[in-house]
């Protein structure tokens, strides 16, 4: 069975750059192929991957909508899907990227998000693990892209406020019963190392599993648009992730 990752977390705590990392992780340990997903509309995984997919399931979707109301009696909009699929899909030494994207016009993101829903659980099974990056906030949480975890990684920013809402985004997995088998806060972009941040999770009823430092190697590979899995060993965000990873994956992986 498909090993399920899932990195959630606010806006701007480094999600995405600890998704790439943990592809390099993975990687790294020849755990592959792996179906690496971007899940969140305001798509950045693939640069931090350092490519350009091509196509993404919210383009896919306009052009199913307009095809249909187009041709009423043409193909269905599933075998419409699997048409335009290799296009969405970037293949990748190792990986493979599914880009959710954005729908071009006004609306919600139901269709879409129920599409991606249907690929995931349609070709998953080709893949020892899944690593999806989810978007940010909690709002994808309520829409059940996922039913099932293996392992959720809950990032938080470097301050009190941000466990607050780690502490909020597990609480809503467990109402909408969501299955999660591990979850972890991980704190990410740590200035002060110092700072005891036990003392801030422990009244909200979780530990903290990891603290990765503020890295100038990884802000400037993110200025310079480098694909964060030439990252190299001195990194010292690199070296507390994969930390981090071989302690919290050691369960799911084996």
């Amino acid at each position: 069975m498909t090993t399920i990752i899932g990195i959630c977390g606010k806006g701007g705590v480094g999600k995405t750059s600890l998704s790439a990392l943990l592809v390099k992780y993975l990687l790294e340990r020849d755990i592959k192929p792996l179906l690496v997903v971007d899940a969140d509309p305001n798509a950045n995984l693939g640069r931090v991957l350092g490519i350009s997919p091509e196509g993404d399931v919210g383009t896919i979707c306009d052009e199913l909508l307009e095809e249909t109301k187009k041709n009423p009696g043409s193909l269905s909009k599933h075998e419409l899907l699997r048409m335009g699929l290799e296009e969405s899909i970037a293949e990748e030494a190792g990986y493979d990227l599914i880009t959710m994207g954005r729908p071009e016009g006004p609306g919600c993101y139901c269709y879409p998000n129920q599409i991606l829903r249907s690929i995931l659980q349609t070709i998953s099974s080709q893949y020892p693990v899944m690593v999806v990056d989810n978007e940010a906030g909690l709002e994808h949480l309520s829409r059940r892209l996922l039913h099932r975890l293996d392992l959720l990684l809950i990032i938080s920013g470097p301050s009190p406020r941000g466990l607050k809402t780690a502490a909020r985004i597990r609480d809503l997995v467990r109402e909408l019963k969501i299955e999660s088998k591990e979850e972890h806060v991980i704190v990410n972009q740590v200035a002060d190392l110092d700072i005891d941040w036990a003392k801030y999770a422990e009244p909200l009823g979780f530990s903290i599993s990891g603290i990765i430092p503020r890295d100038p190697l990884v802000e400037e590979y993110d200025l310079e648009e480098r694909s964060l899995l030439r990252l190299p060993d001195k990194s010292i965000a690199l070296q507390a992730a994969f930390r981090i990873f071989d302690e919290v994956l050691t369960g799911c992986l084996t």
